[in-house]
């Protein structure tokens, strides 16, 4: 009878147990459903802090506008969510529970202008973010840090910025830190070090394998075929968040910006330039100002034949050179030219130019800049490409290209085909097939995971997104858009955070409209 009892006992737990995991199956079910449609319909909170003043001033030219969540269209609730996404993702990545423990990469703080060292700060977060692992920055060799190189540098890194992570790096983290190599390309083991140091990258074009391919031209393919959707450049827009999440001004540097944004009187329609001179007389070519001019002259032209009655033509203009304000005021005398106080033109010389006064002027600058409707810069500038990828994120839509440089096209320092992987390429024309194996191309087709396939580097072999199949295309029916790269699976965190706080306001992102977009 007591054998009986227990055996009967032990089938009543049995099935009881057997109930329990399938209601815990379940429940986790509904939850992760719920997830989705959390993630589908996520609760937007639009706070526009760029450009960090509530008093936005429109004059006759009306189609700039600060957006409402009642108002804005598809594609800024796109841009507003993926944007929300990423950011919860980098806040997931940079603030791990235990500081101690977590996986590291480290990246230096080179000795270089703060444009050259802001990207190489990104690529050092795209490693990162490709892998899993919190990005710090080791700023013993920051060139504007005090008595580095000027004696009035920055005492802190978080007097101008908000710190990237709350982790911090410690003397023994340097000491641990282990050189990046080949070796650790795409192998995130167990055996892999704890703090991965990722070395400075000179010149690319001489050391295109010192670097992890993941640091080339390459970005989340999913994320990829997301913002494409409403991004003319959406490496340009992948490079502009992670470098905003790294530049987020610290509170005083915010109200330094809005104030000089009010005292200049920044409103729309704007055109920025930045002419570059001193240290670039000897790295790129000098374009005498009215090149600029032209194609500042193009763009308020094609403004015009829209039928806007524009009242004010405005340009914002910075320069490392001073002295050029003053003629180009009295050449153009039809437009109304908006600059930085002369004195704050500090960076001719190499002591003022990485000085703690000329970092926060700089990042005033760009930061305008980025707010511009256009931009007429020079690109073999980091500081042009860095307003442009700024740019991108600041507007909800780039159909078109919003800039024109006047000596090479838009690049990344640091950023180049690895050629060493497969590439997203987007057919440039209509390839009808010749073979039962080649794709029908039709021009703007999007084609995943291409690979050349003749020793001609003639014939590609690649997905056709629109087509769902593999199949041969000749390589002069497409170009070249990004790298294809695997990238860490992100959802768990993606579950955690946006779950816990659905409501976290988006700023500085999708905050505005374009007038390029209906004049180009």
């Amino acid at each position: 009878m007591i054998k009986m009892a227990i055996l009967a006992d032990s089938q009543r737990w049995n099935r009881t147990w057997a109930l329990f995991c399938v209601l815990l199956v379940s429940a986790s079910a509904i939850s992760y459903l719920f997830y989705q449609l959390n993630v589908a319909s996520i609760h937007l909170t639009y706070i526009p802090l760029f450009p960090w003043n509530t008093s936005y001033s429109i004059d006759s030219a009306n189609r700039y506008r600060m957006p409402t969540l009642a108002s804005i269209d598809h594609h800024t609730k796109k841009c507003l969510q993926i944007v929300k996404v990423i950011r919860h993702r980098l806040n997931y990545l940079q603030n791990p529970k235990d500081c101690f423990n977590a996986k590291m990469v480290l990246c230096d703080g080179r000795k270089a202008g703060m444009g050259s060292t802001l990207h190489h700060w990104v690529y050092c977060l795209i490693y990162a973010y490709s892998i899993n692992r919190t990005m710090l920055i080791d700023l013993h060799h920051w060139s504007y840090l005090r008595n580095f190189i000027s004696r009035h540098g920055v005492r802190r890194y978080k007097d101008l910025f908000k710190p990237i992570s709350r982790c911090q790096v410690s003397v023994k983290d340097k000491k641990l830190a282990v050189l990046w190599s080949k070796a650790f390309d795409g192998n995130e083991s167990t055996a892999a070090p704890r703090i991965i140091k990722i070395p400075s990258p000179g010149n690319l074009l001489e050391k295109v394998g010192a670097l992890p391919r993941i640091s080339h031209y390459a970005m989340p393919t999913d994320i990829f075929y997301k913002v494409v959707q409403f991004k003319h450049n959406p490496m340009a827009w992948w490079i502009g968040i992670l470098a905003q999440y790294i530049i987020r001004p610290a509170k005083q540097v915010r109200q330094f910006i809005s104030k000089s944004r009010a005292d200049l009187g920044f409103q729309s329609p704007i055109v920025g330039v930045h002419i570059r001179r001193t240290d670039k007389k000897f790295e790129a070519k000098m374009f005498p100002i009215d090149e600029y001019m032209t194609k500042v002259d193009q763009f308020f032209n094609n403004l015009t034949k829209t039928g806007l009655d524009i009242q004010t033509k405005r340009v914002f203009i910075t320069t490392d050179d001073p002295t050029l304000i003053k003629p180009i005021k009295e050449t153009y005398r039809n437009y109304t030219f908006l600059h930085p106080p002369i004195e704050q033109l500090t960076a001719g010389t190499y002591s003022s130019r990485y000085s703690a006064k000329h970092l926060k002027y700089f990042l005033r600058d760009v930061f305008l800049l980025a707010e511009c409707d256009y931009l007429v810069v020079t690109m073999s500038s980091n500081v042009g490409g860095l307003a442009y990828e700024l740019h991108e994120v600041l507007y909800d839509t780039t159909r078109n290209q919003h800039y024109t440089s006047l000596d090479v096209g838009y690049r990344t320092f640091g950023q180049t085909s690895a050629n060493q992987s497969p590439s997203i390429m987007q057919a440039t024309k209509s390839c009808p097939s010749q073979k039962q194996t080649d794709l029908d191309l039709h021009s703007g087709d999007f084609i995943d995971s291409c690979k050349v396939v003749s020793k001609s580097n003639k014939m590609y072999y690649g997905y056709s997104m629109r087509l769902k199949k593999f199949g041969n295309f000749h390589q002069s029916c497409a170009k070249y858009l990004l790298d294809n790269h695997h990238y860490y699976n992100y959802s768990l965190a993606d579950y955690s955070q946006l779950t816990l706080n659905r409501s976290q306001t988006v700023d500085n992102a999708c905050l505005k409209t374009s007038i390029a977009d209906f004049i180009l």
